[in-house]
Parts: C-alpha cells; sequence; structure tokens
C-alpha cells in the first residue's frame, strides 16, 4: 500500500545510500545498481526501462561533478516509488541535455529541473509523464538555456506543486480514474489533463494564489468516471487547450472550464455507464471536425483570434451545460453542434447560447429547433432584436406557432398535484423538487431524476429499461 506524503524517504535520506555513494566514488558501481534493481522490481518497473535509465545514469556519473545533471538520486527515487506504468524519463531529459551540449551549455544547468522531477518523484508522480506533458511543451524549443532558470524553472516548480495538492484529493487519490468500459491512470490524467493546459502560463500569473485555488477547486469537483464526459472533454477542451495554452491567461482557462462540471453530472445522472459505454458517434457532441488542425485552420482562415476561440468554446459548453437539464436532453447537442460547426462564428455561438436559456422548455425538440434555424438566418445585427421578443414573450418567439397555448388545460394542475402525491408517497419530496414546484419546471422526469438519484437500485433497473427501449427490445 501507498504510503502518505511526507512518509516518504527520500533516496539521500533513505538507509544506505551514503555507502551507495561511497560505492560509486571508488568506481564499484556494480553493487549500487545491483540494489537499485531490486528496489524497482518491488515496484514492478520494466526491466527494459530501468537499463535505460541506468545507463544514463552511468554515464551522467563518468562527468565531473560539476558538470552532472545529477541523476543518481532521481533514479534512486524512481526504482522506489514506481510502478509498472512508469517509462523512462532520461530520454525525454536528453533532448534538454543535447541544446545544452549543442549550444555550448553545461548539462548541470538542469539539477534545478531534476530537484522538480524528485518532488514529484517523492509524491508518487511519474516524472516522464511531467517531463513529456508539461516541461518539453514548455520549453523544448527554447534553446537558449542561459535563460532557463529565469524562463522556466520557477514556472514548472510551481505546477508541480499543483499537480502534488491535486493528488491528494478524490478522485485523484486513486491508481485508476475513469470507467469501468473507459479505464484511466492517474498519472496521465493529473499530468495531461490537469497540467499540460497550465505549461505555457508565466511564473506572475502561475504565482496568483486565487488563481491557483479556483483552478484546483474546479479540478476537485470532476469525477471523471463516466465515458461521454471523457469523450467530451478530449473532443472539445483539451484539444484547444493544449494548441493555444501559450496564449490563454490563467482566468481564460479557469472561465472556460467553469461549466465542465455541470455537463459532468448531467452525463452521469442520464447517461452513467452501468449499460457499457455510449456510442459517442451517435452522440456526436464534438464542436469541431474529426480533422481537428483542419478545423483550427477554417477558422483561422476567417481571422479568429484566441479570444475567439475562447469566446466560442465558453458558448458550446454553456451550451452543453443547459441543454443536458432541458427535457429533450442530449438529443440537441448534435443540432446546435451541428449549427457551430458550419458557423464558425464565436458571435453566433453567444447568441444561440443567450436563446436556449431564454426559451421555454415544453418538452419538445421543435421549440429549440424552430427558433434557433429563425434566428441564424437573420443578419448578425438583427439577432439582438430577436433575442428580446423571445424574452418580452416568456420564452417564445411571436411567431411562433404556439397552438396548445390558445387552450387553457385544466388538467395541467390536476397532473402537477398528482405528480407530487407521487414524490410526497416515495419520500423524495424536498426543497430541490418544491422549488421546480414553484418555477412550474416539473414534470415526470424531474421526479423520476430525483428518485434515481435518490435510489441507486432502482435507477440502475430504470436505467436498463430505459436503454433496452432504446435499443428495441422492450
Amino acid at each position: 500500500m501507498e504510503k502518505e506524503p511526507g512518509q516518504h524517504k527520500t533516496s539521500a535520506e533513505a538507509p544506505g545510500e551514503a555507502e551507495h555513494d561511497e560505492v560509486i566514488e571508488a568506481g564499484a558501481s556494480l553493487e549500487y545498481f545491483k540494489a537499485l534493481r531490486e528496489k524497482a522490481g518491488e515496484s514492478g518497473i520494466s526491466n527494459v526501462q530501468r537499463a535505460d535509465f541506468k545507463t544514463a545514469v552511468a554515464l551522467d556519473e563518468m562527468k565531473k561533478p560539476d558538470q552532472r545533471m545529477g541523476l543518481k538520486q532521481l533514479y534512486a527515487l524512481w526504482c522506489e516509488k514506481g510502478n509498472a506504468k512508469w517509462l523512462n524519463p532520461s530520454k525525454e531529459l536528453g533532448r534538454l541535455r543535447d541544446i545544452c551540449l549543442l549550444y555550448m551549455g553545461n548539462v548541470s544547468t538542469l539539477r534545478p529541473l531534476v530537484q522538480i522531477l524528485l518532488k514529484l518523484t517523492n509524491h508518487g508522480v511519474s516524472p516522464h509523464a511531467f517531463l513529456h506533458y508539461v516541461v518539453l511543451p514548455r520549453m523544448g524549443d527554447d534553446f537558449d538555456w542561459r535563460q532557463w532558470h529565469l524562463r522556466h524553472f520557477g514556472a514548472l516548480s510551481i505546477i508541480a506543486d499543483m499537480v502534488i495538492e491535486i493528488k491528494k484529493h478524490p478522485p485523484f487519490d486513486k491508481e485508476i480514474l475513469g470507467s469501468s468500459s473507459y479505464p484511466l491512470a492517474r498519472d496521465i490524467v493529473i499530468i495531461k489533463y490537469f497540467a499540460r493546459p497550465l505549461c505555457s502560463l508565466s511564473e506572475k500569473q502561475l504565482g496568483i494564489t486565487e488563481y491557483q485555488k479556483a483552478y484546483i477547486d474546479l479540478w476537485r469537483g470532476f469525477y471523471l468516471d463516466n465515458s461521454l464526459h471523457i469523450y467530451f472533454l478530449k473532443r472539445n477542451i483539451l484539444p484547444v487547450l493544449y494548441r493555444y495554452a501559450a496564449k490563454l491567461e490563467f482566468n481564460q482557462l479557469i472561465q472556460i472550464l467553469a461549466n465542465v462540471p455541470t455537463i459532468e453530472n448531467a452525463f452521469r445522472s442520464f447517461y452513467p455507464d452501468t449499460n457499457g459505454p455510449v456510442d459517442e458517434n451517435e452522440m456526436s457532441l464534438h464542436l469541431y471536425h474529426r480533422d481537428f488542425l483542419l478545423s483550427i485552420a477554417q477558422r483561422e482562415q476567417r481571422k479568429f483570434t484566441t479570444f475567439h476561440f475562447t469566446q466560442e468554446l465558453k458558448a458550446y459548453v454553456n451550451i452543453i451545460a443547459s441543454l443536458l437539464n432541458a427535457r429533450s436532453g442530449i438529443y440537441l447537442c448534435n443540432f446546435f453542434a451541428k449549427i457551430m460547426r458550419q458557423k464558425k462564428d464565436p458571435i453566433i455561438a453567444e447568441a444561440l447560447n443567450r436563446l436556449i436559456n431564454l426559451i421555454e422548455d415544453d418538452g419538445g425538440m421543435f421549440v429549440y429547433q424552430w427558433h434557433a434555424e429563425r434566428m441564424i438566418r437573420l443578419p448578425k445585427s438583427h439577432m439582438e432584436i430577436f433575442l428580446n421578443d423571445v424574452l418580452a414573450g416568456r420564452g417564445l418567439h411571436p411567431d411562433y406557432p404556439r397552438i396548445h397555448h390558445l387552450f387553457n388545460h385544466r388538467n395541467d394542475e390536476v397532473k402537477r398535484e398528482h405528480l407530487r402525491g407521487v414524490a410526497e408517497s416515495l419520500g423524495i419530496w424536498d426543497e430541490t423538487l418544491q422549488n421546480a414546484y414553484d418555477r412550474r419546471d416539473f414534470s415526470e422526469r424531474t421526479v423520476l431524476t430525483h428518485y434515481m438519484a435518490r435510489n441507486t437500485e432502482a435507477a440502475e433497473i430504470i436505467q436498463k429499461a430505459k436503454h433496452d427501449i432504446c435499443e428495441g427490445h422492450d
């Protein structure tokens, strides 16, 4: 069982490490590497990965003390704390070492970076993953090694501290994340999803405590146990954050991600993985075409700036969050995503986002489709007038064919009272349902969703019944 951070001893504190140093200095390194090989075997590290790293350490130790990177201590800790999924970090460090050598530098310049890797390794985070997804994207193309300390090492140290902090909290305190049908290694999720978007931020921005806390709290709100949500993140959010990380501000990252936990909660409630993974191709929850670079190129041809990408993506996230809470659910998402893929216009995206929040949700798809199609045919200068008309009409445009609004259905109130009685008899009537009742946003789906959230066993049966009906097995 893995020990708590802080209970670990670093390799410098580990018993016998001083003797290993003396052995190395005496030239008898065989016993040192043999002892570490046994540690690596206990940790489950691959012999191939260990052998390659060991070679890099031996070469580093052959240099004069003031010309070494200091890999020996990292190797010892890597052997002790690693697992079967950890890869050899020396290959990634080799790219930075080559820059130093090519431009007449000293590889000892990398010692502060190795110290950062030691800190991460001691807390059970793969140094290879951090190098591959954070360090190299940030400084792999910076050939001015004399400025590395000022430009990069301080920022990387802050990112490492944030990684260590998020690892203490659920769901990141487990080795394997994701769902049963979509398992994910924790190290990859923390580094690739959480840390990678931060890799290009300046030390000054990263040092803002308020932003650090907001970003960590955001990710603490994730469960990462739903296949459809993971698919949504990988297809829509992360690619943009990766590509434009160097141009985004810290607060912009937080704004883009702000509504994503809401989307995850909706996916988990309405589309759990209990009956196997959802077919992502049917859902089509992607703002960008499968050829992501083509989508980006098309937008850049339209003079998109980083602000436009951020505005469009924020609007899309908000649209999906709103639609998943509408009674037509996820089946409207593809309709709006298709419009946004065709228009590629952040102003239209924001107008659609506002429209969805104004429309009266009558339980059908037609009301959303009618208003959206009518609005996007208008010049952009007239869309504000259209939205004001919908607002004045209490969620419906004056031209909307509202046949069912011509009659006052006396049965509506009877139905509401009946549903309230059902909820009370099930023992689930509470403040949430009372608020929905008062807002007149009270339907069979409201009661059923609330019941499923309160009764896990029944939720599985109901979800399976819904799945069977959709598949034609009813």
